[in-house]
């Protein structure tokens, strides 16, 4: 075996597309974990949103990270919005959701290698 075969391949895709695609992953995850909520007040999902932000910090490199971030803040109110329909806590949610993934991301870069 070489190591030629071990190293990472670099994707071509645009920031943007990247953004675009976490976006609407993050709406997807947000309106799940949402219509769990609503079938039943008693569950209590993981907050998958969160934690796509929390690895999106933590994998890609700090230049890459508004465009990423931002897109999957509007994938999250979207999905509030659909869901719940239009109030301030719409943004004031996902901009919490984006401060814990902040903090969890950046905690991970500095204890794991």
């Amino acid at each position: 075996m070489t190591t030629e075969t071990l190293q990472q391949v670099a994707l071509s895709r645009p920031r943007w597309v990247n953004g675009l695609l976490l976006g609407l992953l993050s709406f997807v995850v947000t309106f799940f974990c949402l219509e769990l909520i609503k079938v039943s007040g008693q569950i209590s999902p993981l907050w998958f949103s969160t934690a796509l932000m929390t690895i999106v910090v933590f994998r890609n490199p700090s230049r890459d990270l508004p465009v990423l971030l931002m897109s999957c803040v509007l994938g999250v109110t979207c999905a509030n919005a659909l869901v719940l329909g239009m109030s301030f806590s719409n943004l004031k949610f996902p901009l919490v959701n984006l401060l814990q993934a902040l903090m969890g991301g950046i905690l991970l870069r500095h204890l794991l290698d």
